[in-house]
């Protein structure tokens, strides 16, 4: 569902605004949203604010508390284990479905755009094209019902990820794991791709799991 259909121009503002600066990693699961600062930053009324709340609310972006007002989502610790448990599941099969489907002209074309991230060190190179790959295997190896469950995650593993990406040497470290995987679907070992797929995500929940530790956010888990 895309919810701009269901907002006017000045919610929809809104509405997408606070998604882009999510993604953007201006916010963090659990800080508050300031109404007014928002209206003045945006130059819309608070009932524009409070209409496109609801609708991120319902998409899982953020938290409403009744008489204190909106927060970005945020997640106990089991919840976070349980994603990661089921996001690893997952994409573990599409990686395995998408090994035989994807073409060697893609792959290849993958290989330069790592190298040439890699070349230029800017971090932001580095996920977009990590991103994309990962996005791409998902896209080749999911029919339709599987890629709705994956969808599911989408905003939960955005919020977390802005956590996890804090880690010192995370997203060079996740860089590799992408080369990796990469690597191992040019040969067409779809049995090592697959298991590298599980061993990133694994990598990514524990360095999310560390960093929440460090920060006081969490128990440690057993």
């Amino acid at each position: 569902m895309d919810s701009n259909n269901f907002l006017s121009a000045k919610q929809a503002k809104v509405y997408n605004a606070i998604k882009k600066r999510i993604k953007a990693k201006r916010y963090k699961p659990g800080d508050k949203l300031i109404e007014n600062d928002l209206a003045d930053q945006l130059n819309v009324s608070r009932t524009s604010i409070r209409a496109a709340y609801k609708f991120l609310a319902q998409e899982g972006y953020i938290k409403l508390v009744p008489n204190q007002g909106a927060y970005i989502a945020d997640f106990t610790s089991e919840e976070i284990w349980e994603f990661f448990l089921i996001r690893e599941s997952l994409e573990k099969l599409a990686t395995k479905l998408a090994v035989n489907k994807i073409s060697e002209e893609k792959l290849i074309e993958y290989k330069k755009a790592f190298i040439e991230a890699e070349k230029s060190g800017n971090k932001y190179d580095i996920l977009e094209i990590g991103d994309d790959f990962h996005q791409y295997i998902i896209d080749v190896g999911s029919g339709k019902r599987l890629k709705e469950l994956i969808e599911l995650l989408q905003v939960p593993i955005l919020l977390i990820r802005n956590i996890s990406e804090t880690a010192p040497g995370r997203i060079y470290k996740s860089f590799q794991e992408h080369k990796d995987i990469l690597d191992a679907m040019i040969r067409g070992d779809e049995e090592e791709a697959t298991r590298l797929v599980g061993e990133h995500i694994v990598s990514t929940r524990n360095g999310t799991m560390n960093m929440l530790l460090q920060q006081g956010n969490l128990e440690k888990q057993g």
